[in-house]
């Protein structure tokens, strides 16, 4: 209890407010004195809370919290409840007292502290793991709200919707399924249940909620409301079909190499053994980077910038400035990068041999367009030996015209000048993506 008799400024304290206040159980207390241990920053509020209580036109009672400084610098949270005694003079309410109780709150201040803490690291938490806690009433069809929920099932912050209306926003047969499934864990005895549903929010999004749940039973044996958490998975879930996907693409496509490894071998002369060796180890190679390509790229398709520098800078002995390359970014189909590593390294090949990259003054230009889905690619070289059309078609000719004909549709063409060789590739790149049952 306290006492304040304003006219004087004396403050009675009962010994457990001066236990509180740490003040000695005999010394006077002034309103000073309480003052000077009140927390800086709460002066000015309690000050003002004091007016408005000694206000006769306003007679604040307020219960107010503040911080005092005891004496031996504890900091400490007080509860005040406080009530003005007016007396008449002449003819005026007066304040002549302010009484009241003081409490010590520091132990429930720490805890709510404490507790607002938790509260911020659990929604930090849900928030980062894209999670959120629920609870619902099977009798009510009450569903409980919080942001967290409401982001992850699509609704705005402040939403409250039903279970209804949350329910049927799941894929058709989505919430049968997962009834059937409680319904088979609870018959096994079991109150928990775990399954994962397609859900559409309110803006047409789909999306894949990992949904747990813990049953709460009623006396007749019967759920009567359900807790649990629900994650949004659906990246998850991406990625898993990507993975499947890339695994059918992947053993597809090892197949179609293996393939195409087969042909080379089989069409592949040489004058020794030895040469066939290094004819079939070079066609595998060009062969095996660009499946790397594809590879880095999952399947989707292989840089053409990437795989020409590939294929002819091991043959420009590091000599950069030997080899030109200009053209736009082209993501090539798995077919088509197969076929263009094979056709750019019989050309590579080639000038290695006999043409531009066979001495050190010969240069080779490589420059490519789309032309709306058709890729052009010429390829030409100069500075090399004096260059004459061939008598009759080599291996190389025709293995480099292989790679593109055919199936693909590509078309060559070959243009022996005398300042060098100059090719045109040519590949519908529709022609060369993939079927829609190998995507």
């Amino acid at each position: 209890m306290w006492d304040w008799r304003i006219a004087t400024g004396e403050m009675i304290y009962s010994p457990e407010a001066r236990a509180i206040f740490g003040f000695t159980p005999d010394k006077p207390i002034t309103l000073e004195m309480v003052r000077a241990l009140t927390h800086p920053d709460d002066v000015a509020w309690t000050r003002a809370q004091s007016e408005r209580a000694r206000d006769p036109a306003v007679r604040d009672e307020t219960p107010y919290e503040y911080r005092i400084i005891t004496p031996a610098g504890e900091e400490r949270w007080i509860l005040a409840r406080g009530r003005a005694i007016f007396q008449d003079r002449d003819g005026q309410s007066v304040a002549t007292r302010y009484v009241g109780t003081i409490q010590d709150i520091t132990a429930r201040k720490q805890a709510e502290r404490a507790l607002e803490g938790s509260e911020a690291r659990l929604r930090l938490a849900l928030g980062a793991g894209r999670m959120a806690v629920w609870h619902a009433d099977a009798a009510t069809g009450g569903l409980s709200h919080s942001p967290e929920l409401n982001r992850i099932l699509g609704f705005p912050d402040d939403a409250r919707p039903t279970l209804e209306e949350v329910n049927a926003r799941y894929a058709p047969g989505e919430l049968e399924r997962a009834r059937v499934g409680g319904r088979k864990a609870l018959a096994r005895g079991d109150r928990f249940a775990e399954t994962e549903m397609r859900y559409i929010r309110p803006d047409g999004e789909s999306r894949w909620l990992l949904i747990r749940a813990e049953f709460q039973m009623g006396p007749n044996g019967a759920p009567k409301s359900a807790v649990g958490v629900v994650l949004d998975v659906t990246d998850r879930r991406d990625a898993e079909e990507r993975l499947k996907l890339l695994a059918r693409e992947v053993d597809h496509r090892a197949n179609n190499l293996l393939a195409v490894v087969q042909g080379t071998v089989t069409l592949s002369k040489a004058e020794d053994v030895e040469a066939l060796k290094a004819v079939i180890v070079g066609r595998v190679s060009a062969l095996a980077r660009a499946h790397q390509l594809l590879a880095e790229a999952r399947w989707e398709g292989a840089d053409l910038r990437r795989l020409v520098e590939e294929e002819l800078l091991a043959f420009s002995l590091g000599e950069t400035a030997r080899v030109s390359i200009e053209g736009d970014e082209v993501a090539l189909p798995p077919a088509a990068a197969q076929a263009i590593a094979m056709a750019l390294h019989e050309l590579a090949t080639n000038a290695a041999k006999y043409g531009a990259l066979s001495v050190p003054a010969g240069k080779v230009r490589v420059a490519w367009r789309r032309d709306g889905g058709v890729l052009r690619i010429v390829w030409e070289e100069v500075g090399g030996p004096p260059v004459a059309t061939p008598s009759r078609r080599g291996l190389g000719t025709s293995m480099l015209r292989r790679a593109l004909e055919g199936p693909l549709g590509g078309e060559t063409r070959l243009d022996w000048r005398e300042t060098g060789l100059v090719c045109e590739l040519e590949l519908p790149l529709e022609r060369a993506a993939p079927e829609p049952e190998d995507a």
